[in-house]
């Protein structure tokens, strides 16, 4: 089975020269996006995708004309989506702080035994990963990293529309490790832990769920609508696109590296934060 990061293994943008002629933009077309008569590349990106979260339809969609979001509950839950994976941990961490009382609790949880303490490392690692697993999911980072080389090569249509999915995840994990902590500093019984590492688990593989076959169709159709639109787009170009092939060729040579090291920048934050918030909790004092 084909990785879920096609792009993977593909060199960056920023390691080899940005094309300026229509025929150079032509031939790096063909080498990252094959022809119309190669449908390989077609048949594994669509295969790489095939298991995206909600914010990966939602952009899918937008990037397809001849399609769009149909039901109202999909629009709904474009609202509910961030509020349930940015407010409500927001709004825990709110109340556990509202009723913090630094004489009778401190910044450790209170149960110094070695087996509430374990069981809490263990869970809080747990999540970490969970958390890692969510923030890096394949179909998401594919889709960026390929808009990304679309634009390196042609210089057209910088799309940030796949982003907006990362970044929320990327900050709906940040803010669950910090509920987590508090969560677990609050608990003296470690089935409390168990069961608030599960419940906070929940809220980052939401987008996830709420994907139905029939928008995983659509979505695939959009999918294979977009990379024909980034393979075949210099096939008939305008005078536009023309200029566009020889501008911006310093942020284009770099803007794939830029996004990969950005990425990267992102996940090791969020899982270092984990990691010293599960050590601090192991290693932590019941005093302070």
């Amino acid at each position: 089975r084909k990785h879920p990061n096609m792009a993977a293994d593909e060199p960056l943008m920023g390691d080899i020269e940005v094309p300026e002629s229509l025929q150079a933009v032509k031939q790096k077309l063909r080498e990252h996006f094959g022809g119309p008569e190669d449908t390989k590349k077609l048949d594994d990106f669509l295969e790489s995708v095939q298991d995206l979260n909600f914010w990966d339809y939602i952009a899918l969609m937008k990037a397809d004309p001849n399609q769009d979001i149909e039901t109202v509950r999909s629009y709904l839950k474009m609202i509910m989506l961030p509020m349930m994976q940015m407010v409500i941990p927001v709004v825990l961490m709110a109340y556990k702080l509202r009723d913090f009382n630094s004489k009778q609790q401190g910044i450790c949880p209170n149960n110094s035994e070695w087996g509430f303490r374990v069981t809490g490392l263990i869970m809080f690692l747990y999540s970490v990963w969970q958390i890692g697993d969510g923030i890096n999911e394949g179909p998401t980072l594919l889709l960026n990293r390929m808009a990304a080389r679309h634009f390196a090569i042609t210089g057209f249509n910088l799309d940030l529309r796949f982003s907006v999915g990362y970044v929320v995840q990327v900050i709906c994990g940040v803010l669950l490790e910090l509920t987590l902590y508090l969560l677990f500093c609050s608990s003296d019984d470690p089935m409390d832990l168990v069961m608030n590492c599960v419940a906070l688990n929940f809220l980052l593989g939401v987008d996830s769920e709420w994907v139905a076959e029939r928008q995983k169709g659509k979505a695939m159709k959009a999918a294979a609508y977009l990379w024909e639109q980034w393979r075949d787009h210099a096939t008939d170009p305008d005078e536009t696109d023309v200029v566009r092939f020889s501008s911006r060729k310093k942020l284009r040579k770099n803007f794939e590296s830029g996004m990969s090291c950005a990425i990267s920048v992102c996940t090791n934050t969020v899982l270092c934060l984990g990691y010293l918030l599960g050590a601090f909790f192991f290693t932590c004092n019941s005093e302070w």
